[in-house]
């Protein structure tokens, strides 16, 4: 028997939920087989003690009973372990399974599809900026048709520009049907993704209109961050179905940002004299 070649998986390769799942399953067909070939050696085991075995040639002192014994303690403990291992597997099996049938919807988001408001917009292909000021309607937002009911988002953003100066930031809020349902803050110096997930009492769809919008204003020439839209950076939105959400967590809005601050933290400008500003506000 041969075990077969499983392509290779780079962790830098980007794969959806569903090449996910594959992926996992393969790895249990993959058990599988391994433990299949251990039953195979251990029944050939036996066939070798008893003289059996295809080809074999007989051994010159024919087996005791005590061998017999002795093999077949063997390979019940063998046996043991390999259905120690298929419990396991199929404990792994149910999960997945689970998983497969979760009402769980993921878009690209932000995307080229998205719409742009304020001083942002598409500053290069992959990316778009510049974020920094609540008057001015800083914001990226776009319509999605998912489940009828949600209940949870996890939104996976990534800053590719940081030009805040020590001491500003920027405040994000996450917008569904007009509904704020969480808020994170990226500080000065802060590059990489951002993963934050929120957990909302139910909103009624399909059709959800998601926005991330900037909730606080940056002073004047105290600097912006720009995020990705494209390309193999983090740009998606998972909806979550209200039934995959446990009940006692649709309560009040839930959001793990990165730093408390109130959205007056920063003093506001008006539009007039954000206008006069560089579009990177740096």
């Amino acid at each position: 028997m041969s075990f077969p070649n499983i392509p290779d998986v780079d962790a830098t390769v980007a794969i959806t939920r569903d090449d996910s799942l594959n992926l996992l399953l393969a790895s249990i067909a993959f058990e599988e087989l391994a433990l299949a070939h251990i039953i195979n050696a251990e029944a050939e085991k036996i066939q070798y003690v008893i003289g059996t075995l295809e080809e074999q040639i007989p051994p010159e002192t024919p087996a005791t009973v005590n061998d017999l014994l002795r093999i077949n303690r063997s390979v019940d403990e063998t046996l043991k372990n390999v259905i120690k291992k298929e419990i396991i597997l199929q404990f792994k099996l149910e999960d997945i399974l689970a998983f497969s049938e979760a009402c769980v919807f993921t878009f690209d988001f932000p995307s080229a599809g998205s719409t742009l408001a304020g001083n942002a917009d598409f500053i290069s292909e992959d990316a778009i900026g510049f974020f920094w000021s609540e008057a001015a309607g800083d914001s990226v937002s776009q319509t999605f048709t998912a489940a009828d009911c949600i209940a949870q988002a996890i939104v996976n953003i990534e800053i590719l520009s940081n030009l805040l100066v020590e001491g500003a930031f920027v405040i994000f809020e996450l917008v569904i049907n007009g509904v704020v349902v969480g808020s994170f803050t990226v500080e000065p110096g802060f590059f990489g993704a951002i993963t934050e997930t929120f957990t909302f009492p139910p909103i009624i769809g399909p059709e959800y209109t998601v926005e991330l919008r900037v909730a606080n204003e940056v002073p004047p020439l105290e600097g912006s961050v720009s995020m990705a839209y494209a390309g193999d950076f983090a740009h998606s939105l998972t909806l979550v179905c209200c039934d995959q959400v446990p009940p006692s967590a649709n309560g009040p809005v839930i959001g793990a940002g990165r730093r408390s601050a109130p959205y007056d933290a920063a003093p506001e400008y008006s539009i007039e004299v954000n206008n006069r500003r560089p579009a990177d506000n740096s």
